[in-house]
């Protein structure tokens, strides 16, 4: 599904290798996926395996999953995006599927301004940001970026 190869992970960083920028990209922000319970559990997961806890439960995660169910009536990202005019060309790989909820959110956004649960959550997650842990800053890898779902069925 995903076309990940063993030689796209030759190279790739272990976590411990990003956990310090990701802290950095996460510290006081909103964690938002789309099925929010799912990809929260990888990222609590890895960071527990470190001896780290982290401040993201439900008063500091947005599930664009449950607030399509519950706006348009749709659960499916591939469903939402269509519903909105969304392309996702590259479904089912991390980048394409982060964007297209990225942009989902947006309209989710435009659909319902008045939604109060975005503001509290902006507010529960800056009140957590000095709740994330510290690592020690590794020299930065190099990021290799992937061949694309679409690369793949090209060929």
């Amino acid at each position: 599904m995903h076309h990940i190869t063993a030689r796209d992970l030759l190279h790739a960083p272990d976590f411990e290798g990003i956990a310090h920028e990701l802290r950095d990209l996460l510290a006081g922000r909103v964690f938002v996926a789309h099925n929010v319970s799912f990809d929260s559990r990888f990222l609590l997961a890895e960071y527990s395996r470190m001896g780290a806890s982290i401040p993201v439960h439900q008063s500091t995660m947005l599930c664009t999953m449950k607030l399509s169910r519950s706006l348009i009536g749709r659960g499916k990202l591939s469903d939402c995006c269509d519903y909105f005019g969304i392309a996702n060309e590259d479904a089912h790989s991390a980048l394409s599927d982060a964007h297209a909820t990225a942009l989902l959110l947006g309209r989710l956004l435009e659909a319902d301004p008045n939604w109060p649960g975005f503001q509290r959550r902006l507010e529960s997650a800056a009140d957590a940001a000095e709740q994330w842990p510290t690592f020690a800053a590794l020299p930065k890898g190099q990021w290799l970026p992937r061949g694309t779902h679409a690369a793949a069925h090209a060929s």
